[in-house]
């Protein structure tokens, strides 16, 4: 049976897509992915369908042979591979997938069917939290010895997860979505957390491929904890943008590139002490300049985790949840900076940035920094700290306060000012305080949210907006500090 003849509403795509509008070309568009979780999570009940039925438990062991029956997880592989065109390791991991999301993870299979999540963010869940419920399985099946019993904590474990993240995910990329789903199970379950990142950390590594051997090139990786990794990649583009600054007409991926090269073949251990003499001497070059700049990642963790009393995941910008073991571990590292950070209890976002130095300017900016994280565009990562400060209403009508200022890359900065491109705060009582609502050319909505710095408080109902408008200047009639203070550890 094809596709076109197998009950996919697709009439309208035979006769055209031409005749539609702007604002209906993209909302079907959407619903593609849609259509397409639909069929992808009807593939995965036949899968698991099959799996259960008896004849996938034929298999006999052929007399005096001490190898196992062959199980029903094998016939299952065996049917489904050369029926779906696929490899068998490719098979058995589908396989794996059904399973889990037709077992454990009700909730976001009945998403998928209903067309709000799509193949990529099914499978992050079933990644993620899957992994989690085995190790749930597993860890009550050692001390108890009831597979009943393990099955029933597994799922009741990974229900958990799925009860926090699932309600937005289906306006959430897969990135965000995971990182979500991190962050849940960092909070749910901490003790799998923790021995996760230390099998990873175990299993440390650099190796070296030859990819693009036509062009002699190669590439070089190293397998490293997230905060290593995010900090050695922040000081070599600290390096390449100092150099463009100072004219170096390389581009910066190739000067993030020379600059590894240069710290692993060259190393200099009077380097940063040469590049301060000749600093203050007038006689520093640019490569000088660039081995004495220091790079920073920001992580956030709660006062009550920091000192013990929690085991609260903290937040590596960029990134998402660290266990509260990793986030410890950043803050109490030689040579880090720790500053206040205040959040709304309700909400979990950021209210006041503390510094040792209050200079108006460069003190907003990194509230609005810290704060947001992000460019504030619907789906765009690029960091907060490398984005232009955007007016949501332009100056002078707009005030240049925390409340009308939001972090936006240079392209979508563009974008809004030189583009039909709109984007307003949001009204909606339900919505975040500070969700951005930005509509597009052809008429969709999209909603960006804040991120959250501490887990908020649900049982509290949540109080009138006391926040000033973009268009006047904050008084002292906004929202209250909270108690929970945090460490943003640099």
């Amino acid at each position: 049976m094809s596709v076109v003849s197998s009950g996919i509403a697709l009439a309208a795509a035979e006769a055209g897509v031409s005749h539609l509008s702007d604002y209906h070309l993209l909302g079907d568009l959407g619903r593609t992915a849609g259509i397409q979780g639909a069929w992808y999570a009807h593939r995965l009940k036949l899968i698991a369908e099959l799996y259960h039925r008896p004849i996938m438990l034929s298999a006999t062991r052929e007399p005096g042979s001490r190898r196992k029956a062959l199980s029903a997880a094998d016939l299952t592989v065996a049917e489904i591979a050369p029926q779906l065109h696929l490899g068998e390791d490719a098979a058995r991991r589908l396989l794996s997938r059904a399973l889990t999301l037709t077992s454990r993870l009700p909730a976001t299979l009945a998403l998928l069917a209903d067309g709000q999540l799509d193949e990529d963010r099914a499978n992050a869940m079933e990644d993620l939290v899957g992994k989690m419920a085995a190790w749930a399985y597993e860890s009550v099946l050692e001390d108890d010895g009831s597979p009943r019993l393990a099955e029933h904590a597994a799922t009741a474990l990974a229900g958990m997860v799925e009860s926090r993240v699932l309600k937005r995910a289906p306006s959430q990329r897969t990135d965000l979505l995971r990182n979500s789903t991190r962050t849940a199970i960092a909070r749910i379950a901490p003790a799998y957390a923790a021995t996760l990142n230390r099998h990873a950390t175990a299993g440390r590594n650099v190796f070296v491929t030859h990819r693009k051997q036509d062009e002699q090139m190669g590439f070089l990786g190293a397998h490293l904890s997230i905060v290593e990794a995010k900090a050695c990649f922040a000081a070599l583009d600290t390096r390449a943008r100092a150099l463009r600054h100072l004219g170096d007409l390389r581009t910066l991926d190739q000067l993030r590139a020379d600059a590894l090269v240069e710290a692993i073949l060259n190393p200099s251990p009077i380097a940063q002490a040469t590049t301060a003499t000749r600093a203050r001497t007038g006689s520093a070059t640019s490569r000088d300049v660039a081995r004495g700049v220091s790079a920073h990642v920001q992580v956030t963790v709660s006062l009550e985790t920091l000192i013990g009393l929690r085991d609260d995941p903290g937040h590596l910008t960029g990134y998402g949840a660290l266990t509260a073991e990793v986030a410890r571990a950043v803050a109490f590292t030689p040579g880090s900076t720790w500053r206040r950070l205040i959040t709304d209890p309700l909400s979990g976002t950021l209210l006041d940035y503390g510094r040792t130095r209050y200079k108006a300017p460069g003190a907003l900016a990194d509230h609005v920094i810290a704060r947001d994280v992000t460019c504030s565009h619907p789906g765009c990562t690029r960091p907060a700290e490398n984005c232009d400060l955007d007016h949501l209403l332009p100056f002078p009508l707009g005030a240049t306060c925390e409340c009308n200022l939001r972090p936006r890359c240079r392209r979508h900065h563009r974008l809004k000012h030189e583009t039909p491109w709109k984007v307003t705060t949001s009204s909606d009582p339900d919505d975040p305080d500070g969700t951005l609502i930005s509509t597009s050319p052809t008429g969709h909505t999209y909603r960006t949210h804040r991120p959250t710095f501490t887990e908020p408080t649900a049982a509290e109902p949540k109080p009138p907006a006391t926040q000033p408008s973009p268009s006047t200047p904050p008084g002292p009639a906004g929202l209250q500090a909270s108690d929970r203070s945090g460490a943003d550890s640099e």
